[in-house]
Protein backbone atom coordinates (compact mmCIF):
# COMPACT_ATOMS: atom_id res chain seq x y z
CA UNK A 1 0.00 0.00 0.00
CA UNK A 2 2.89 2.57 1.14
CA UNK A 3 4.54 2.02 -2.38
CA UNK A 4 1.41 2.17 -4.46
CA UNK A 5 1.38 5.58 -2.63
CA UNK A 6 4.64 6.26 -2.61
CA UNK A 7 4.48 6.02 -6.89
CA UNK A 8 1.43 7.62 -7.42
CA UNK A 9 3.39 11.13 -5.68
CA UNK A 10 6.39 10.43 -8.27
CA UNK A 11 6.66 14.09 -9.28
CA UNK A 12 7.38 13.97 -13.12
CA UNK A 13 4.14 13.70 -14.71
CA UNK A 14 4.32 12.47 -18.06
CA UNK A 15 2.40 15.23 -19.85
CA UNK A 16 4.76 17.96 -18.01
CA UNK A 17 7.93 15.77 -18.93
CA UNK A 18 7.09 15.21 -22.73
CA UNK A 19 6.59 19.53 -22.97
CA UNK A 20 10.03 19.82 -20.87
CA UNK A 21 11.45 17.63 -23.55
CA UNK A 22 9.51 19.06 -26.80
CA UNK A 23 10.24 22.92 -25.77
CA UNK A 24 14.05 22.35 -25.41
CA UNK A 25 14.22 19.98 -28.15
CA UNK A 26 12.85 23.03 -30.44
CA UNK A 27 15.29 25.61 -28.35
CA UNK A 28 17.91 23.60 -30.11
CA UNK A 29 16.42 23.58 -33.28
CA UNK A 30 19.45 24.08 -35.40
CA UNK A 31 21.34 21.21 -33.68
CA UNK A 32 18.01 19.01 -33.99
CA UNK A 33 17.91 19.67 -37.33
CA UNK A 34 21.44 18.05 -37.75
CA UNK A 35 20.77 15.00 -36.27
CA UNK A 36 18.17 14.50 -38.22
CA UNK A 37 20.09 15.02 -41.44
CA UNK A 38 22.46 12.50 -40.15
CA UNK A 39 19.52 10.07 -39.49
CA UNK A 40 18.15 10.87 -42.50
CA UNK A 41 21.70 9.82 -44.74
CA UNK A 42 21.97 6.77 -42.45
CA UNK A 43 19.00 5.92 -43.52
CA UNK A 44 19.20 6.24 -47.73
CA UNK A 45 20.93 3.16 -47.86
CA UNK A 46 18.35 0.74 -45.77
CA UNK A 47 15.17 2.90 -47.78
CA UNK A 48 16.59 1.91 -51.29
CA UNK A 49 17.21 -1.83 -50.36
CA UNK A 50 13.88 -1.83 -49.25
CA UNK A 51 12.05 -0.42 -51.82
CA UNK A 52 14.10 -2.77 -54.39
CA UNK A 53 12.54 -5.36 -52.09
CA UNK A 54 16.20 -6.99 -51.50
CA UNK A 55 14.73 -8.69 -47.99
CA UNK A 56 18.68 -9.26 -46.73
CA UNK A 57 19.73 -6.42 -47.91
CA UNK A 58 16.92 -4.55 -46.01
CA UNK A 59 17.73 -6.60 -43.25
CA UNK A 60 21.40 -5.52 -43.12
CA UNK A 61 21.50 -2.13 -43.64
CA UNK A 62 19.41 -1.74 -41.01
CA UNK A 63 22.07 -1.68 -38.76
CA UNK A 64 23.05 1.90 -40.16
CA UNK A 65 19.93 4.13 -39.12
CA UNK A 66 20.13 2.55 -35.82
CA UNK A 67 23.63 2.73 -35.09
CA UNK A 68 22.93 6.60 -36.10
CA UNK A 69 20.68 6.35 -33.44
CA UNK A 70 22.97 5.28 -30.61
CA UNK A 71 24.84 8.08 -31.71
CA UNK A 72 21.68 10.47 -32.05
CA UNK A 73 20.90 9.55 -28.39
CA UNK A 74 24.39 10.77 -26.69
CA UNK A 75 23.99 13.90 -28.99
CA UNK A 76 20.30 14.39 -27.65
CA UNK A 77 21.48 14.30 -24.12
CA UNK A 78 24.63 16.64 -24.71
CA UNK A 79 22.36 18.91 -26.18
CA UNK A 80 19.94 19.11 -22.47
CA UNK A 81 23.45 19.37 -20.86
CA UNK A 82 24.53 22.03 -23.19
CA UNK A 83 27.84 20.01 -24.14
CA UNK A 84 27.03 19.08 -27.62
CA UNK A 85 30.09 18.31 -29.48
CA UNK A 86 30.16 17.28 -33.12
CA UNK A 87 32.23 14.35 -31.96
CA UNK A 88 29.47 13.08 -30.79
CA UNK A 89 27.70 12.17 -34.00
CA UNK A 90 30.05 9.52 -35.02
CA UNK A 91 29.89 7.99 -31.34
CA UNK A 92 27.62 5.06 -31.87
CA UNK A 93 27.35 2.03 -30.45
CA UNK A 94 27.65 -1.38 -32.70
CA UNK A 95 26.61 -3.86 -30.12
CA UNK A 96 23.82 -2.05 -28.89
CA UNK A 97 22.31 -1.33 -32.55
CA UNK A 98 22.86 -5.43 -33.62
CA UNK A 99 20.44 -5.89 -30.08
CA UNK A 100 17.64 -3.06 -31.61
CA UNK A 101 18.16 -3.75 -35.09
CA UNK A 102 18.02 -7.72 -34.99
CA UNK A 103 14.60 -8.04 -33.63
CA UNK A 104 13.06 -5.39 -35.98
CA UNK A 105 14.76 -7.26 -39.22
CA UNK A 106 13.06 -10.38 -37.23
CA UNK A 107 9.68 -9.00 -37.06
CA UNK A 108 10.42 -7.86 -40.56
CA UNK A 109 10.95 -11.64 -41.81
CA UNK A 110 8.01 -12.51 -39.96
CA UNK A 111 5.79 -10.54 -41.30
CA UNK A 112 6.67 -11.59 -44.59
CA UNK A 113 5.96 -14.83 -44.20
CA UNK A 114 2.40 -14.00 -43.83
CA UNK A 115 -0.34 -15.85 -41.85
CA UNK A 116 -0.44 -15.72 -38.45
CA UNK A 117 3.41 -15.13 -38.51
CA UNK A 118 2.66 -11.61 -39.72
CA UNK A 119 0.91 -10.82 -36.37
CA UNK A 120 3.90 -11.88 -34.39
CA UNK A 121 6.13 -10.16 -36.48
CA UNK A 122 3.95 -6.75 -36.07
CA UNK A 123 3.65 -7.17 -32.21
CA UNK A 124 7.44 -7.80 -32.15
CA UNK A 125 8.42 -4.67 -33.92
CA UNK A 126 5.64 -2.49 -32.09
CA UNK A 127 7.67 -3.53 -29.10
CA UNK A 128 10.79 -2.94 -30.15
CA UNK A 129 9.57 0.69 -31.18
CA UNK A 130 7.85 1.36 -27.85
CA UNK A 131 11.47 0.15 -25.99
CA UNK A 132 13.86 1.46 -28.06
CA UNK A 133 14.18 5.12 -27.30
CA UNK A 134 14.12 4.44 -23.57
CA UNK A 135 16.84 1.68 -24.40
CA UNK A 136 18.94 4.21 -26.23
CA UNK A 137 18.34 7.04 -23.92
CA UNK A 138 19.34 4.58 -20.49
CA UNK A 139 22.20 3.58 -21.96
CA UNK A 140 23.44 7.11 -22.39
CA UNK A 141 22.61 7.76 -18.65
CA UNK A 142 24.05 4.51 -17.21
CA UNK A 143 26.99 4.07 -19.31
CA UNK A 144 26.35 0.44 -18.89
CA UNK A 145 26.80 -2.63 -21.54
CA UNK A 146 23.93 -3.56 -23.84
CA UNK A 147 22.39 -6.04 -22.15
CA UNK A 148 22.72 -4.39 -18.59
CA UNK A 149 21.05 -1.02 -20.67
CA UNK A 150 18.09 -3.71 -21.65
CA UNK A 151 17.95 -4.95 -18.03
CA UNK A 152 17.80 -1.38 -17.12
CA UNK A 153 15.31 0.20 -19.37
CA UNK A 154 13.01 -2.70 -19.15
CA UNK A 155 13.32 -2.49 -15.12
CA UNK A 156 12.26 1.08 -15.28
CA UNK A 157 9.19 0.94 -18.03
CA UNK A 158 8.01 -1.68 -15.73
CA UNK A 159 8.33 1.19 -13.12
CA UNK A 160 6.47 3.29 -15.19
CA UNK A 161 4.62 2.02 -17.91
CA UNK A 162 2.36 4.97 -19.24
CA UNK A 163 5.98 6.05 -20.37
CA UNK A 164 6.38 3.77 -23.09
CA UNK A 165 3.07 4.09 -24.49
CA UNK A 166 3.10 7.44 -24.29
CA UNK A 167 5.96 8.02 -26.43
CA UNK A 168 4.80 5.54 -28.97
CA UNK A 169 1.50 7.46 -29.33
CA UNK A 170 4.10 10.55 -29.90
CA UNK A 171 5.71 8.69 -32.43
CA UNK A 172 2.98 7.05 -34.39
CA UNK A 173 1.59 10.95 -34.42
CA UNK A 174 4.37 12.20 -35.46
CA UNK A 175 5.26 9.42 -38.24
CA UNK A 176 1.44 10.75 -39.70
CA UNK A 177 2.89 14.23 -39.76
CA UNK A 178 6.07 13.37 -41.40
CA UNK A 179 3.66 11.70 -44.84
CA UNK A 180 1.52 14.85 -44.38
CA UNK A 181 4.78 17.00 -44.68
CA UNK A 182 6.10 14.65 -47.64
CA UNK A 183 8.65 13.60 -45.14
CA UNK A 184 9.89 16.97 -44.15
CA UNK A 185 9.20 16.63 -40.59
CA UNK A 186 11.66 13.36 -40.47
CA UNK A 187 14.98 15.68 -40.04
CA UNK A 188 13.03 16.37 -36.68
CA UNK A 189 11.22 13.88 -35.15
CA UNK A 190 13.60 11.40 -34.53
CA UNK A 191 15.72 13.78 -32.25
CA UNK A 192 12.66 15.12 -30.38
CA UNK A 193 11.71 11.60 -29.48
CA UNK A 194 14.92 10.66 -28.49
CA UNK A 195 14.94 14.29 -26.34
CA UNK A 196 11.62 13.34 -24.73
CA UNK A 197 12.68 9.50 -24.27
CA UNK A 198 16.47 11.46 -22.42
CA UNK A 199 14.27 13.68 -20.18
CA UNK A 200 11.92 10.86 -19.25
CA UNK A 201 14.48 8.72 -18.54
CA UNK A 202 16.03 11.07 -16.52
CA UNK A 203 12.79 12.30 -14.57
CA UNK A 204 12.22 8.79 -13.81
CA UNK A 205 15.91 8.02 -12.29
CA UNK A 206 15.40 10.97 -10.54
CA UNK A 207 11.79 9.93 -9.27
CA UNK A 208 13.21 6.59 -8.02
CA UNK A 209 16.04 7.64 -6.45
CA UNK A 210 14.02 9.64 -4.40
CA UNK A 211 11.88 7.19 -3.39
CA UNK A 212 14.98 4.71 -2.44
CA UNK A 213 16.68 7.50 -0.85
CA UNK A 214 19.89 6.56 -3.38
CA UNK A 215 21.68 8.30 -5.92
CA UNK A 216 20.24 8.03 -9.68
CA UNK A 217 22.91 5.94 -11.40
CA UNK A 218 20.69 2.29 -11.16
Amino acid sequence: MSAQVGTDRLPGSIPSTMWRGLRLAFSEAPAVLLGGFVFVLSSLPWACAAALGIGWLTALTLLLPVLALTALAGWSAALLDGEARPSLLLSGDVVLALTIAAPLALGGAFISLGSWMLWLGCALIAFVLMVAPFVLAYAVEAGRGPLQTWRGALLMITLRPGWPLSLLAFTVIGAFAVLATLGVLLLVLPMVSLIVATTAVRTIRADAAVLAGAPADA
